[in-house]
């Protein structure tokens, strides 16, 4: 492997000492080996922290801690302090194939573009003991290769960073992952890269196990403010566009996201839970639907007019409406009726 075509393998560490091990000797299994192996302790617990400091002893890799500040900040301070010109990123519980590195910078060294600033590949979505559930999860959930940017806007995005290999200069010019966000960086990154002119090369293969964690929550209250956050930046870059892009846009994204955030409105209700936050958050995004002119779905309207009268409702008759709203009958209607 050439200086040109070194890579440093970075990974965001928080609590994590059930899983890094295992994430740390897959890149060090590596039919072509990373050049750089960081670890960035994210601010995680002193027992955790002086496990992984033990770890790096014994196995033979760098160690950077810092006060919590989120993946976004974690991989952006691996980056930092790192020096190859390929960069790999890998979440604490999910663990590269042996060929991982090998197939996506032999991906990249046969484009020699310029305008190339990222190959991934697919991914194994797996259980917490490695027994795999699905074995191309990528492709089965969006469109790949991504060519327009209604195709990155269309549906999330899945174009995950453990299964790419990212180009220094392109992360440099980009900014790097943007450290508010704590959910939906990786779509926000991608989307940046698109933006600023960079190719990403699909590779039709697996190269990681991505791990489906139920301490991990799509409907966190983090996750939800990190979606507002995205979604206010993908409406900016909207308006910037021609009108009719706009308009060509605008009824793939903002329905989408008005039925998420009834989900995350939804859930809290059903547990009888406070549920003043997302219920700011959901109205913010019906208002930003109808202002960008695209009607509010059939059962979005339903939505609303049952939470005009919420407050009104003792708690159990809350949880009833809650429940209505999250039954399987429900999200199909929210699928249907656009």
């Amino acid at each position: 492997m050439t200086d040109s075509e070194s890579v440093v393998a970075i990974i965001p560490f928080f609590n994590g000492s059930a899983f890094i091990e295992r994430a740390v000797r897959s890149v060090l299994s590596q039919t072509r080996p990373a050049k750089e192996i960081i670890v960035v302790d994210d601010g995680s617990h002193d027992s955790e922290a002086q496990f992984l400091l033990d770890l790096s002893t014994t196995l033979g890799f760098d160690v950077i801690r810092q006060g919590n500040g989120g993946q976004s900040s974690a991989r952006n301070t691996g980056v930092a302090n790192s020096t190859s010109p390929l960069i790999c990123f890998l979440d604490q519980d999910d663990y590269f194939h042996p060929d991982h590195i090998e197939k996506l910078v032999s991906t990249w060294t046969a484009e020699r573009s310029m305008s190339v600033g990222y190959v991934y590949g697919d991914a194994q979505r797996v259980d917490l003991n490695g027994d795999v559930i699905h074995q191309r999860v990528i492709k089965s959930h969006s469109i790949h290769p991504k060519e327009t940017t209604a195709d990155f806007l269309r549906s999330d995005m899945f174009i995950l960073p453990s299964a790419s290999v990212i180009s220094r200069a392109m992360y440099s010019e980009i900014g790097g992952f943007h450290p508010e966000l704590r959910g939906y960086e990786d779509d926000d990154f991608f989307l940046r890269a698109h933006c600023a002119g960079f190719r990403g090369i699909h590779l039709d293969l697996p190269v990681v196990a991505w791990t489906l964690n139920p301490d991990s929550s799509s409907h966190s209250p983090t996750m939800a403010q990190s979606r507002l956050v995205y979604l206010h930046r993908v409406n900016g870059l909207i308006a910037t566009m021609p009108e009719e892009t706009r308009r060509e846009l605008a009824p793939h994204v903002y329905p989408r996201f008005v039925s998420l955030f009834a989900y995350d409105l939804a859930a809290p209700l059903a547990k009888g839970a406070e549920f003043t936050k997302a219920e700011s958050r959901f109205r913010e995004v019906v208002e930003m639907c109808r202002t960008s002119h695209v009607s509010v779905p059939f059962t979005t309207r339903i939505i609303i007019s049952i939470m005009s009268l919420l407050g009104l409702l003792p708690v159990s008759m809350r949880r009833v409406a809650a429940r209505v709203l999250l039954s399987p009958r429900m999200r199909k209607l929210r699928t249907t009726f656009r």
